[in-house]
């Protein structure tokens, strides 16, 4: 952001305007760094280890969406580095150090050492396996090419309707049926009463035949007038606004100091964080994903909240406390 020719043209043109412009000369460098960052990252996106995800290595334009969001609301890293993280390390190191002694403590920071190379370890391991799912996801979408190309599917995406018994039993000639397009529509036609259904509770219970006489909702049901709810605090701090449900990250460029409220999170979601309040989960836990983001943040974070999408909307303000994990109903929003 130092750049003001920089700045100006990430808060004056749309995307794609700026991908045309960072082509000349004038922006080399900066175009160099970002082809760069999507060359090692490139496949850490949301929702990256759905093969039918469109990753930034694919698609530029959507990671370049992302910097336009950081630079219009200002989000620098000084911004999004409270060392917070930090400041609780030490706390609870000094802890130990007051309490414990001798061949105990030796032995306890030594496992503190080693958990937290092991930690780290398990991070870089899943992205690895994200940069796999990249590979598969390129093979994909060259298979899908073909198909579009030959005639056998209408558009190349239409290739992550099929299973992978089907893609090959094509190529081999072994598959039971050739319109294969007509199974694809049938598929997006079920898709998308899926996508309209509401997610299935965290424990269910089915009986007989899976798929019939069976419901996916929570088995105790909720209280009609919630005024609270608790979950798992993962990061310290008390913060009171307005609530933003969201359940497809790409559909919202920035929540403007909002309360991110969501089901579930994944390493893509990092993007939206910054422009957060205060994030709360319906799912996870101490070591899932938003929790380890967010003490790096430093924003007040509260994961595993029972119901959480089932009480709260878009509009509602509450007050929520990070180190309790304790959510405090204020007002709803009226339908």
């Amino acid at each position: 952001q130092s750049n003001a020719e920089w700045r100006k043209l990430f808060t004056t043109q749309s995307e794609s305007e700026i991908w045309k412009y960072l082509q000349s000369d004038s922006f080399a460098p900066l175009r160099i760094s970002i082809e760069n960052y999507i060359k090692d990252i490139g496949e850490r996106c949301v929702g990256e280890l759905k093969l039918e995800t469109i990753s930034y290595q694919q698609n530029p334009l959507l990671f370049i969406k992302v910097i336009q969001s950081y630079v219009q609301n200002n989000i620098t890293e000084k911004s999004t580095s409270s060392g917070i993280e930090e400041k609780i390390r030490k706390a609870a190191e000094l802890e130990i150090a007051q309490k414990v002694s001798g061949w105990k403590k030796r032995s306890l920071l030594k496992t503190m050492r080693k958990a937290r190379e092991l930690v780290s370890a398990r991070e870089n391991l899943r992205y690895e396996r994200t940069r796999a799912f990249g590979i598969v996801r390129a093979i994909f979408s060259a298979i899908g090419f073909q198909f579009e190309k030959k005639g056998i599917l209408q558009n190349r995406r239409d290739i992550f309707y099929l299973s992978i018994q089907e893609i090959f039993g094509f190529i081999e000639g072994t598959a039971i049926q050739e319109d294969y397009q007509s199974l694809v529509d049938l598929r997006k036609k079920e898709f998308d009463r899926y996508h309209q259904e509401s997610a299935p509770a965290q424990r269910i219970s089915t009986y007989g035949t899976v798929y019939q006489g069976n419901k996916w909702e929570p088995i105790q049901s909720l209280a009609a007038e919630n005024t609270s709810l608790n979950g798992i605090g993962c990061c310290p701090g008390i913060v009171q606004g307005k609530v933003c449900v969201v359940t497809d990250p790409q559909s919202v460029p920035h929540l403007n100091g909002d309360i991110l409220v969501t089901h579930s999170t994944d390493p893509g979601w990092v993007t939206l964080f910054p422009s957060a309040s205060g994030i709360i989960v319906e799912r996870g836990s101490l070591l899932s994903h938003s929790a380890i983001v967010s003490r790096e943040m430093g924003i007040p974070c509260i994961v595993s909240v029972t119901g959480l999408l089932q009480t709260l909307k878009t509009g509602d303000e509450i007050k929520m406390n990070g180190s309790t994990g304790n959510i405090e109903i204020l007002n709803t929003l009226k339908e």
